[in-house]
């Protein structure tokens, strides 16, 4: 409700969550990455610590095309990045 994710309070977010061997992965998939897109998976992560008091969690984004700023700050933020191969 405060924003806190995209900057706009009271935004919908939606994120993908696969739980295995009590991690918990949280996904983005996009036809194209930026950073905007990272800081967003970041902030997401931030929330669902706090909502579902779980501090065991990976963050993976897949994208078909990558931008070069959105590499950077995945791994300043520890966030790994998969390409989807596009036909």
């Amino acid at each position: 409700d405060d924003g806190s994710v995209t900057g706009i309070p009271s935004s919908t977010v939606e994120i993908d969550v696969v739980v295995k061997d009590s991690i918990h992965y949280l996904i983005e998939v996009k036809s194209s990455l930026d950073k905007y897109n990272i800081y967003k998976l970041f902030n997401i992560r931030e929330l669902y610590k706090k909502v579902k008091k779980i501090k065991n969690i990976k963050l993976i984004a897949f994208g078909v095309i990558i931008q070069k700023d959105a590499i950077d700050v995945a791994k300043k933020l520890n966030i790994e990045i998969r390409e989807i191969a596009g036909k």
